[in-house]
């Protein structure tokens, strides 16, 4: 689906009485030149490449593709995978002892006024679902240590990238039609993504990273601005590399961090005044975990 859910329920699915409801906004959705070889490629299933430079218009709608046979997997029965900014999306599923998903979206490098496309992936597992496929307990408090959500290595962005920041939301019956959960991943580059969630091993627990090898988002950040220079202060893990970023509009700039022991100090120059985004990024072979980020007021 291209739009933002809220509300998702399933009922009697495989008979011919099933239903689905969904509750939604409405998503950005980018237009694209169908004669455009480059551009064919970006609605190809499953998602692999998109090398089309730029939209041709951008505007708000909502499409939804509804899998009604069980070629996917009938164990993932009742999931629900949507993306805001996107041509279209794909799904691979692998069941068993060693369960995962695989979602890949597609869509132009750049917006239809030029400046870089940054998009958002939304993914419902039902508590049946979690329990069944996953053995993960209703009761689990901290998703971040259970289940890895990483993006791809082949699928890394070179140019342009976002920090691809992963959020977990506990959805209810009451609130939300269904019991389970909902991840959510912002600030995705283009212009093929895929993002593959696993199972963390139970000999990865506790350790430094947070998510089967994504590192946690450093801890008891400070900040200080003087002369349009920003900088923050905190705790990092040892072995982990951190990047920062700071957003103003269409401006991006980035700094530098250095970590001496578990103390990590970040610098980054902002141009101009305003509101700055500033986000540090933690990374570790090759995995990337949950950013921190903070609107800084720059004067």
């Amino acid at each position: 689906m291209n739009g933002t859910p809220t509300d998702w329920k399933t009922e009697n699915l495989g008979q011919d009485n099933g239903t689905a409801r969904v509750k939604f906004s409405l998503s950005d959705a980018p237009g694209i030149d169908y004669q455009d070889q480059k551009a064919q490629q970006c609605t190809t299933i499953p998602v692999s490449v998109c090398d089309a430079d730029k939209s041709t218009q951008d505007t708000l709608g909502m499409q939804m593709v509804l899998s009604l046979d069980t070629t996917l997997s009938a164990a993932f029965a009742g999931a629900l995978f949507a993306t805001n900014a996107a041509v279209i999306g794909s799904l691979d599923v692998a069941s068993g002892e060693t369960p995962s998903l695989t979602y890949g979206i597609a869509g132009p490098h750049r917006l239809s006024d030029g400046n870089v496309r940054k998009g958002k992936f939304y993914g419902f597992l039902s508590d049946a679902v979690l329990e069944s496929q996953f053995k993960i307990a209703a009761t689990e408090t901290d998703m971040t240590k259970v289940l890895s959500v990483a993006r791809t290595a082949e699928s890394k962005s070179t140019a342009d990238a976002g920090t691809d920041t992963v959020a977990w939301t506990k959805w209810t019956a009451a609130d939300n039609g269904t019991d389970g959960r909902l991840v959510t991943i912002s600030d995705i580059s283009f212009s093929a993504p895929k993002f593959k969630v696993t199972k963390v091993s139970s000999s990865n627990a506790g350790s430094a990273k947070s998510a089967g090898g994504a590192p946690k988002a450093p801890t008891g950040i400070k900040f200080t601005t003087k002369s349009k220079t920003i900088t923050l202060t905190g705790s990092g893990v040892a072995g982990v590399t951190y990047k920062a970023t700071a957003t103003l509009g269409a401006t991006t700039k980035s700094g530098s961090c250095k970590l001496a022991g578990i103390k990590l100090t970040c610098t980054v120059k902002a141009t101009k005044a305003g509101s700055w985004k500033v986000k540090i990024t933690p990374s570790k072979s090759g995995a990337f975990g949950t950013a921190w980020s903070r609107s800084v007021s720059v004067k």
